[in-house]
């Protein structure tokens, strides 16, 4: 009669007495095919991600918007809230007094724009008469190469009013996107007043802690994000607005508000708030010289508040690589266009904390990290 052989006389097996047990010659590849698992749901979410984000484009992005929104106003709360306002009364405030503002900037934006539309025709002979003093002082093939184009593009004043009267048209037609945004915004106030007892519903007590810490640090950092940058952007709208009234360029408050806009998109929109007023500059006092003052004065005044006061305000950046700040945006404006753009980083810093929060994307977190914190 054969006798089976003991476990323990398994070479793989080492005796009991012989030094602690060592793991399974197995289990290094079980930890490769479970990241691999988990790599391939990550693949297939992103896609199906990106289907939906396209797919349901309108409706998400007012719904981000209004999360966006719930930051700004969240601050506002909280100090009427510490002078003991009940929390609808401070909802009703915080509306109207949003709603006004709204309509004062909406006002303002229509006036200038039709103003705007009077003044095209003189801008465009400015730049015409500009573009044939340089013709007599620059190379044909340059001439031909840089500037007959645009001329050929500016020379029907017509054609140029009936494109922004189209861009008046869908500037117009925003209004019930905004009404939108507006009642989802009310609604995501509302229920974030019970979130903490829905999360205890449906994760349980003790799982609960650890969505909330989640939750809790995502939000930290978006709400500090957004209401720094917020600052910034006033600052820096204010500074724009007053910089170019001194200069005598037209419409200093509407190139303020679009400064402050544009100050959202990292890298790109203080590029495009310069640019933009310095070529107003250009076409509408025929100076050279005062393009090029209004140009440095702008990246002057842009790069103390990104380099000096921004970092200031914000303490601690939130440690994201630039290369990755340019692909997200890059990534959101395909998407979304300039909503995107806008919505970009917070949202970056959601999906960093979220995958800093699991242990098998805690790698990816980290990659994502400008420094190695």
């Amino acid at each position: 009669m054969t006798s089976t052989p003991r476990l323990a006389d398994s070479p793989d097996r080492p005796e009991a007495g012989n030094g602690p047990e060592k793991p399974p010659l197995w289990e290094p590849a079980t930890r490769f095919y479970r990241r691999l698992h988990v790599a391939a749901l990550g693949l297939l979410i992103v896609v199906l991600s990106i289907h939906l984000l396209r797919e349901f484009a309108v409706i998400l992005q007012q719904v981000a918007i209004a999360g966006f929104l719930v930051y700004l106003i969240l601050p506002a709360q909280r100090w009427l809230l510490r002078r003991g306002m009940p929390l609808l009364p401070a909802y009703i405030v915080i509306l109207l007094m949003a709603s006004g503002l709204a309509f004062g900037l909406g006002t303002l934006i229509y006036t200038n724009f039709q103003d705007f539309l009077v003044k095209a025709p003189t801008y465009r002979e400015n730049f015409e008469a500009m573009t044939e003093e340089l013709q007599n002082q620059l190379p044909e093939w340059i001439y031909d190469a840089v500037l007959r184009t645009a001329i050929e593009g500016s020379r029907d004043a017509e054609q140029n009013l009936q494109r922004l009267g189209a861009m008046l048209g869908q500037v117009l037609g925003i209004v019930p996107y905004l009404v939108l945004v507006a009642i989802y915004l009310v609604f995501l106030l509302w229920e974030v007043a019970g979130a903490n007892e829905r999360i205890n519903r449906a994760f349980g007590a003790e799982r609960a802690n650890t969505v909330r810490e989640v939750l809790g640090n995502a939000s930290d950092l978006i709400e500090r994000y957004i209401s720094v940058k917020t600052l910034v952007s006033l600052l820096i709208g204010a500074l724009t607005t007053i910089a170019l009234f001194l200069f005598g360029v037209d419409y200093p408050i509407l190139w303020g508000i679009l400064t402050f806009l544009l100050n959202f998109i990292p890298y790109l929109g203080s590029f495009v708030a310069v640019v933009l007023p310095t070529l107003l500059a250009l076409v509408q006092m025929r100076s050279l010289g005062t393009a090029l003052a209004v140009v440095v004065v702008l990246t002057v005044l842009q790069n103390i508040v990104a380099l000096i006061i921004e970092p200031l305000l914000a303490g601690h950046r939130l440690n994201l690589s630039p290369l990755l700040i340019l692909v997200a945006l890059a990534f959101w404006f395909s998407i979304w266009g300039i909503v995107g753009m806008l919505l970009a980083v917070p949202l970056l810093v959601v999906i960093k904390s979220v995958l800093a929060s699991i242990e098998e994307t805690r790698w990816l977190a980290q990659l994502m990290s400008k420094n190695n914190d």
